[in-house]
């Protein structure tokens, strides 16, 4: 009874071990009544009758003596050797205390199936509540008052807590097509309100949660044409972003990850990206007009078309296989620096590298008429620009 005490809250831990032993007290009773007739039947007592005799000789006495005592040693013998081989103690307190250790069982079971029961219905009235209050949120966001609205974008953030994991990619494509709906000034990078810089939180902390649930092509993502201009988006994680022709003009973007991310026709006018990484990042198109570029990561990224004047692609950290053919804007000095840093260029633009001025040719040479009638070899052109003025010595100077 000592050792059912001691040992009675493991059934509370292992319900599989609880069925076992109840298989065992099934099997083992018929086991322990098989030893114990064999223990019984051993160790019947003997009745040794004795035949008085009035004449009895003391050594035959002394040794009839001596005989029953080997004979119940060895009783006792085999009856141990029994015991030690059927465990009979053990066995016999299960089947006395069988009916206690199957109503405990019983008691246990049903326990843990009604806990389960209450679980269920716990977590499936969460969830219900839950809806109703993401629900209550998306309502928000589509009405006409502003304070409602800027309080919904806010809510969205609980959404983005551990335990709201079906909500990730739901709150991420909410805050995104609410984000399409602000006013796009081609000439102007649109300013910061209290509604917009609230959703772009919630776009920056619910791509990489959303994007690590989903587990499928960044793709079904889907942030293209969206408007992050003035976005404060420094050591954002948006490896993989999907966000062919999003504005994110002067945006500060320090030490964000955009590896592999597709910024086909992207705006990042002015925009803060020292120290960023765009690895492999698709810039086809890209407007990166006086966009700052120290120490970013851009080897093999796709730079072709990119319009890069005033951009201080020198400064950038790598260039290794990053292909800038077509790009505009990069004077020849750019071209040649960024060529040596491991840059695919148009090889027509480089063919004949800077040369230093020529002097003028002796008068004893017999070319003299014709030296002096030919230009040095490097003269820069102007190259007309979109607005009507024109620009020395760049390529492509298009502006934003």
């Amino acid at each position: 009874m000592h050792w059912l005490k001691r040992d009675r809250w493991k059934v509370h831990i292992d319900v599989a071990g609880m069925l076992l032993l109840l298989v065992l007290m099934v099997w083992v009773p018929g086991s322990v009544a098989a030893a114990q007739e064999r223990v019984s039947g051993l160790v019947t007592p003997v009745t040794i009758t004795v035949q008085a005799t009035p004449t009895e000789d003391a050594t035959v006495t002394a040794l009839n003596k001596e005989k029953l005592a080997q004979e119940v040693q060895q009783l006792k013998n085999q009856n141990e050797q029994l015991k030690n081989q059927n465990g009979p103690d053990l066995f016999a307190w299960l089947r006395m205390n069988a009916s206690i250790f199957l109503s405990t069982l019983v008691v246990v079971i049903g326990g843990l199936i009604g806990l389960g029961r209450w679980l269920a219905d716990r977590r499936s009235e969460r969830e219900k509540r839950a809806e109703e209050r993401f629900q209550k949120v998306v309502e928000g966001l589509a009405g006409d008052n502003e304070g409602a609205k800027v309080a919904a974008a806010i809510l969205l953030r609980t959404f983005l807590r551990p335990g709201y994991e079906q909500f990730y990619t739901q709150t991420f494509d909410l805050a995104v097509s609410n984000l399409r709906l602000r006013h796009l000034d081609p000439d102007t990078p649109e300013p910061l309100t209290s509604l917009s810089q609230a959703l772009i939180i919630v776009f920056k902390e619910s791509f990489w949660l959303a994007r690590e649930r989903l587990k499928q092509s960044p793709q079904f993502l889907d942030s293209s044409c969206i408007q992050l201009d003035n976005a404060h988006l420094a050591e954002a994680d948006l490896q993989w972003a999907w966000l062919p022709e999003a504005s994110i003009r002067n945006a500060a973007l320090r030490r964000a990850d955009f590896s592999e991310a597709n910024l086909y026709k992207v705006n990042l006018f002015q925009a803060d990206l020292k120290d960023a990484i765009l690895t492999k990042a698709i810039l086809y198109k890209a407007n990166l007009v006086s966009t700052d570029l120290s120490r970013t990561h851009l080897s093999q990224a796709d730079l072709r078309g990119a319009n890069l004047k005033e951009a201080n692609i020198e400064d950038v950290l790598s260039l290794k296989d990053t292909n800038l053919r077509g790009a505009t804007g990069l004077t020849k000095d750019q071209l040649v620096t960024c060529k040596a840093k491991g840059a695919i260029i148009d090889e027509d633009i480089t063919a004949s590298p800077p040369q230093s001025p020529v002097s003028p040719p002796a008068p004893s040479q017999s070319n003299d008429a014709q030296a002096s009638s030919t230009p040095p070899a490097q003269v820069s052109t102007p190259v007309p620009e979109t607005d009507g003025r024109s620009k020395k010595g760049s390529i492509g100077g298009n502006g934003p």
